[in-house]
């Protein structure tokens, strides 16, 4: 579960994409919000899907059962136990309830990173194999943020356990979505202050 708390701020409009929108003095509506995750753990690697095998038919193969979400949407990884480099495909929904997927292309046995934040996770789509092997999804250590992150405003900044960050959150403008620099440990509350004009 992820909290949101916040404060509107206004200011000159012209900053990034939102430029020309605004009230009758020019200004524009931003809001300053902290959102806390309680207790998010560390992703493991069969998080999403257990161990599955790679399809030999050259239409490959669909997995719609199996799947699990992730309890804070979140970035996805895949990683193979052979050396496929076949494409795997994540079907699901983001933090704002819009329909994405992603391409992973899979690098044998190293874990491939995905950027996008699923929220849900509704199929898994697996091209024909380039060699026999199994594969598992699991979660990655980027949180999707619940506003539209906006650049142009201070970075976003990290409070864990009551904690501030020494090193900032590594934000992610195109996905809304931070990484930490502390580890997720499913034990502390992780916090986040960062900047949205909610255009989604």
């Amino acid at each position: 579960m992820a909290q949101l708390f916040n404060r509107t701020i206004l200011v000159k409009g012209g900053i990034g994409r939102i430029s020309g929108l605004g009230d009758a003095k020019g200004r524009v509506a931003f809001t300053e919000y902290i959102q806390v995750w309680h207790a998010p753990v560390l992703g493991t690697a069969t998080a999403v899907l257990g161990t599955t095998a790679l399809p030999s038919g050259s239409s490959g193969s669909d997995v719609t059962t199996g799947l699990t979400s992730p309890a804070h949407p979140r970035n996805v990884t895949v990683i193979a136990d052979a050396a496929a480099t076949s494409v795997v495909t994540v079907y699901g929904t983001n933090q704002f309830g819009t329909a994405i997927s992603e391409d992973l292309t899979l690098n044998g046995t190293t874990s491939v990173v995905g950027s996008k934040i699923f929220a849900t996770i509704t199929k898994v789509h697996m091209a024909q194999r380039s060699g026999p092997g199994n594969i598992t999804i699991g979660l990655g250590s980027k949180l999707g943020l619940l506003r539209v992150l906006v650049s142009g405003f201070a970075a976003p900044t990290g409070n864990v356990g009551g904690t501030l960050e020494g090193t900032p959150p590594t934000p992610d403008y195109t996905n809304s979505s931070v990484a930490f620099n502390t580890t997720l440990d499913g034990s502390s509350d992780f916090k986040c202050k960062f900047t949205s004009s909610d255009l989604k």
